[in-house]
């Protein structure tokens, strides 16, 4: 799999020289046969009055060197490709370990939280109960106490009439 575009590549260049190679040595004008006449022998195909060899290798030559330019070409722009790729993983790989690492601490201060303000509810219910049971001990107090003073300060003026109903007043 590591170097399957390169295989891809090289394959496919290899097939257009290929192609290129065939279709360049086929006739250019070629007569439909008719269906009725009698198929008339190939000719022996003769080279033509300007075959160059010298020239014909010189041309292969440079397509194959423009070729292999290509190739290389596409191999750096491969290789630069895979790793930009590879840092761009590792990057990503990177920041997602760095938040999933943030995330079991956040839930973990939310785990905690929680059970801080479920204990802090329950003092808060305690001391709320305890509040108001003093509160209730206190109004019963302050009731008590102050039927007594006014028993007292009844039991004063009825003293303080009968004082002046001696003194006549």
């Amino acid at each position: 799999m590591k170097y399957l575009g390169t295989i891809l590549a090289v394959g496919l260049t290899m097939f257009v020289i290929v192609t290129v190679g065939v279709f360049s040595f086929l006739p250019t004008e070629a007569e439909p046969a008719a269906a009725e006449s009698i198929p008339e022998p190939l000719p022996v195909p003769s080279l033509p009055a300007s075959f160059e060899p010298n020239r014909l290798k010189t041309e292969l030559t440079g397509r194959e060197t423009l070729y292999q330019t290509q190739i290389a070409d596409l191999d750096q722009t491969l290789q630069e490709r895979q790793s930009i790729y590879h840092h761009q993983i590792q990057d990503m790989s990177s920041q997602l370990a760095t938040a999933q690492n943030q995330l079991s601490q956040l839930q973990a201060q939310a785990e905690t939280l929680s059970q801080q303000t479920h204990e802090l509810q329950t003092l808060h219910d305690s001391r709320v109960a305890t509040y108001q049971d003093e509160l209730t001990k206190a109004q019963t107090v302050y009731a008590t106490r102050f039927t007594e003073i006014q028993q007292a300060i009844a039991d004063a003026q009825a003293r303080l009439a009968e004082a002046n109903a001696r003194l006549g007043r």
